[in-house]
């Protein structure tokens, strides 16, 4: 989708062209991790913020999932080739083999969840996007 270097500061990620703004309430992409039996709120995307993004290091290697809330939708994508760099909290990803569409949540169909095991992490984690409108 977008070619060139994206950073990832606190968490989310800059694509070229993209700008700050003011969060607003609805609508937004949810991020949710379960635990203790139910889901705890991760992380909240406006389409005012950047994109955020997630590792995977799964059997099938290393991978990146980057997201965003774009109002009528939210999207999640993952990097085909899974090449990133970090450095503190700045994420660096280089986009080399582009990005495949994992899902796009609308309000007819607005959660997807995943078995994701990110850095620092031994055992995989159940995380939830939902798309709320």
């Amino acid at each position: 989708m977008h070619a060139g270097l994206i950073a990832n500061v606190g968490g989310a990620v800059m694509f070229p062209g993209d700008t700050e703004g003011s969060e607003a309430i609805a609508p937004a992409l949810v991020l949710e991790v379960r635990g203790d039996g139910e889901w705890l709120e991760f992380s909240r995307l406006s389409p005012s913020t950047r994109a955020g993004s997630l590792s995977h290091n799964g059997p099938e290697g290393r991978q990146v999932y980057v997201f965003r809330c774009l109002g009528h939708q939210s999207v999640l994508q993952r990097s085909k080739a899974g090449t990133d760099l970090m450095q503190g909290d700045i994420r660096a990803l280089l986009p080399f083999a582009g990005y495949e569409e994992v899902a796009r949540l609308t309000p007819e169909d607005p959660v997807a969840d995943f078995w994701l095991c990110p850095d620092n992490v031994t055992e995989p984690v159940r995380f939830r996007f939902r798309h709320q409108a």
